[in-house]
C-alpha cells in the first residue's frame, strides 16, 4: 500500500517514503514458510477491491525471480529468517488510471493453492492427481488455522481446460459428500505455465474472523 502524495511532494525517486507509514504494510496474521511451497514461481495472485477484480497474475512473470533477488540483496545486507522482501506487484494498480483507494474500501488479496505433490515437489501429469493434491492441501491449510473443510464458504477453481471437470467433480463430492452442506464453487478458465492444470483459492470463516489463502 502506498501513499502517493508524500512521494510527489518530495520528488522522491523511490516509493520508500510513501510505503513507510505505520499502517501501510499489513502482513499476517499467518505466514507461509518456504518448505510449504514447492515452487514460489508457480503461484496465482488475485486482488479485488470491493469485490471487483483488479489484479490476476502469476509469480512466474517477475522480471527477476526470487532467487536472483535474494542473491542481489545479500551482497549489501544480511537477510535473517523471517525477513520479508516486497517483490513488487502485477498490473492493475491504481496510479496509472487514477483509481485510488478510498476510506472504507475492502481490499482482498489471495494466492492460489496448486496441485503439486508435497512429497516429491513435482507437478503430476494427470489432472486427477493434481486435484487430489490440491484438495489435500486445502484440508491441511484450514486444519492449521484450527478449522475444517466444513468452514469453507466459497472456493474458486482455476482450470486449464475449463470443460474437463470430471476429476474435479470426483474430488469435490468426496470432500463434500453432503450436497446441502457444500461451499459455493466457481470454476474459471486459466492459463498456466509448465504442467499445472488446476489451482484454487478459497474463503473460510472461523467464528467472526475471515481468513483467506
Amino acid at each position: 500500500m502506498s501513499a502517493r502524495a508524500p512521494t510527489r511532494l518530495t520528488s522522491s525517486p523511490t516509493f520508500t517514503l510513501g510505503k513507510s507509514f505505520d499502517t501501510h504494510g499489513p502482513i499476517g496474521p499467518w505466514l507461509t514458510t518456504d518448505d510449504e511451497i514447492a515452487d514460489p514461481h508457480a503461484l496465482r495472485m488475485r486482488l479485488t477491491v470491493d469485490g471487483e477484480e483488479r489484479q490476476n497474475w502469476t509469480t512466474d512473470d517477475m522480471i527477476y525471480n526470487i532467487w536472483e533477488q535474494i542473491a542481489e540483496l545479500t551482497t549489501v545486507m544480511t537477510l535473517m529468517p523471517g525477513d520479508i522482501l516486497a517483490t513488487g506487484t502485477p498490473a492493475g494498480i491504481g496510479a496509472p488510471t487514477g483509481r485510488w483507494l478510498r476510506p472504507g474500501d475492502v481490499v482482498r488479496a489471495e494466492i492460489a493453492v496448486t496441485g503439486r505433490d508435497p512429497q516429491t515437489r513435482e507437478m503430476p501429469d494427470a489432472l486427477e492427481s493434481q486435484c487430489a493434491n490440491m484438495f489435500r492441501a486445502v484440508r491441511e491449510i484450514v486444519a492449521a488455522a484450527g478449522a475444517t473443510t466444513g468452514d469453507i464458504a466459497k472456493m474458486t477453481v482455476w482450470l486449464r481446460d475449463y470443460r474437463d471437470r470430471e476429476a474435479l467433480n470426483r474430488e469435490w463430492t468426496a470432500r463434500f459428500p453432503d450436497p446441502d452442506d457444500r461451499p459455493a464453487r466457481q470454476a474459471v478458465a486459466a492459463t498456466f505455465d509448465g504442467n499445472a492444470l488446476v489451482q484454487c483459492d478459497f474463503v473460510a470463516v472461523l467464528g467472526f474472523q475471515e481468513i483467506r489463502r
